[in-house]
């Protein structure tokens, strides 16, 4: 496994972690979302650079075009995760999970 440490280099992703560990700027709910979907997208494209790639002739309505997509056998999957209130002590015979 390759291990990338983001924060070592320069680049604007070390500008939203910045935001995001700001005690005022975190109260600004709508741009420490927006900051979570930047660095998300930025941890997308450098995965992507470890993908297999291959060329290929796609068809356009002006001709064949070599291009060179991501290898079919790629799997991406995103996660979804919800914050739920829960209590902090269950009631007795409460066997919901969530």
């Amino acid at each position: 496994m390759k291990i990338v440490n983001l924060g070592e280099s320069n680049s604007v992703l070390n500008r939203f972690v910045a935001e995001l560990r700001d005690v005022n700027i975190q109260k600004d709910s709508m741009r420490f979302r927006r900051n979570i979907e930047r660095i998300g997208e930025i941890m997308a494209y450098e995965i992507s650079k470890d993908f297999t790639y291959s060329k290929k002739g796609i068809q356009s309505p002006l001709g064949i075009r070599s291009c060179v997509p991501a290898s079919p056998t790629i799997r991406v999957s995103s996660v979804t995760w919800t914050m739920r209130k829960m209590p902090l002590f269950p009631l007795t015979g409460n066997t919901r999970t969530v």
